[in-house]
């Protein structure tokens, strides 16, 4: 994972719309390769993003000071798993209202909401004991913190509620092949948008 910063070997941006601000960025190394990252996602208020690995943790990470400050096993499989047998992180989406609440789907189609405190990532809430979509590729929740939408390797999505995990609506077969990814709307809660390959 690289990271943008304003330091020693930098690159010119000119006429870069998306770099108004900025004149000019470099790239650096963030988090050591032994964390083989499959997805991230930035925090909302603060200067952490949540990483999923293949290795099926998820990790929380201060960008800032290129520290891990929390790892945890997703561990749907039972503490003696294997690093091998482990499935990889692949959705993960923090929560608007409830910044300190993140989501973390894994390949299996599990799903968790995690609390982070002072002590690390907790267990909120284990959504289950069936996987949510089958072989999970996206999860995100909408601005209000109520709905959570998840997609994978279907082409169906699935709508359930944050709080419980029961299954709200499900959209079958709107997609001719699996759907990489679906999102909701930054400021409008009922609005989603799905990609498929």
């Amino acid at each position: 994972m690289m990271s943008l910063d304003d330091d020693e070997g930098h690159v010119s941006l000119q006429g870069a719309s998306s770099f108004s601000s900025c004149t000019s960025y470099f790239s650096r190394p963030l988090c050591s390769s032994d964390l083989q990252p499959r997805q991230f996602e930035f925090h909302p208020e603060m200067n952490i993003m949540a990483v999923g690995t293949c290795q099926g943790d998820v990790v929380v990470l201060d960008w800032e000071q290129n520290r891990v400050l929390n790892r945890r096993v997703f561990d749907e499989m039972g503490s003696t798993t294997s690093s091998r047998q482990r499935r990889s992180i692949l959705a993960l989406s923090w929560l608007r209202r409830n910044p300190d609440l993140l989501l973390a789907g894994s390949s299996s189609g599990k799903a968790k909401l995690y609390k982070l405190g002072s002590k690390g990532l907790d267990v909120a809430l284990e959504y289950g004991p069936e996987p949510l979509t089958e072989e999970m590729t996206s999860i995100h929740c909408n601005c209000l913190d109520q709905l959570l939408v998840t997609s994978g390797y279907t082409k169906n999505v699935n709508i359930f509620d944050v709080e419980t995990g029961r299954a709200v609506r499900e959209y079958k077969r709107i997609h001719g092949d699996h759907i990489n990814i679906c999102r909701f709307a930054n400021n409008l809660p009922d609005i989603l948008l799905t990609c498929s390959f």
